[in-house]
């Protein structure tokens, strides 16, 4: 009996020395707690975004990121704030689709006209009437296999300009916080990727004046006269179709 209790008491005791082990200001948890808190960044990144979906070469891609502090201080970087670090990357290549150039390919024909369509309908039908002169030779289907799957790094700043060798091709940024010691943080970053980078578009046609004599008059400012126009938007400022 004597033996039984003083094995309770024992027990009883390294419990008790547990529980304020817990409760103690130098407990374990508190020590974990402390280690998590080291993890963490001092930044972390709460939102981005593209303003634009389809980048154009030589355009700068806009972007948007806000930035939480530990504090829960939120607020936007542009490329002031030390503890983030910005890496853009281009991806493989991803064709237009043949009858819609301003869409992104989805489907691929590798075994007759080698050609890219963004959807079943236009499969089928480039498929029974895309014409042979529109056809792309077989070798394109072997190329374009191998072409270049990773994603390679184009840029270490937070703005990035696309080039020509980005065209068919989607871009991704991350947004990776840092420590204090400048190590990439393993916690809080995020990434975005674009849609395919498209060319810049051909420069808009110059408007001209036509007037009564083939020269301007200032005489006619002062007389009543009727306009008729039509589509006077500029080609400038048309959807991606017109690209």
């Amino acid at each position: 009996t004597s033996a039984a209790a003083s094995c309770a008491h024992g027990a009883c005791s390294r419990a008790m020395a547990g529980l304020a082990a817990l409760n103690s200001p130098n407990g374990c948890e508190d020590e974990d707690d402390e280690g998590t808190d080291e993890d963490e960044p001092p930044v972390q990144i709460h939102r981005a975004e593209f303003r634009n979906y389809r980048p154009v070469v030589v355009s700068e891609v806009p972007v948007y990121v806000c930035i939480k502090e530990k504090s829960g201080r939120l607020f936007e970087d542009r490329g002031e704030c030390r503890f983030v670090r910005y890496r853009w990357m281009r991806g493989p290549v991803i064709k237009p689709c043949i009858f819609h150039p301003h869409k992104t390919s989805q489907l691929r024909d590798v075994t007759k006209t080698f050609q890219y369509y963004c959807s079943k309908e236009c499969f089928l039908r480039g498929w029974h009437s895309l014409p042979k002169d529109r056809w792309n030779p077989p070798e394109a289907a072997e190329n374009g296999a191998d072409s270049s799957v990773e994603w390679v790094e184009v840029a270490r700043t937070r703005t990035y300009c696309p080039t020509q060798q980005d065209i068919d091709r989607p871009l991704r940024l991350d947004i990776i916080p840092l420590m204090e010691d400048g190590i990439d943080a393993k916690i809080g970053g995020m990434s975005i990727t674009t849609g395919t980078v498209i060319p810049t578009p051909k420069e808009a046609r110059t408007r001209r004046m036509i007037s009564p004599g083939g020269h301007f008059n200032a005489e006619w400012l002062n007389k009543q006269f009727k306009v008729m126009n039509w589509n006077i938007l500029a080609d400038l400022y048309t959807n991606e179709a017109q690209y």
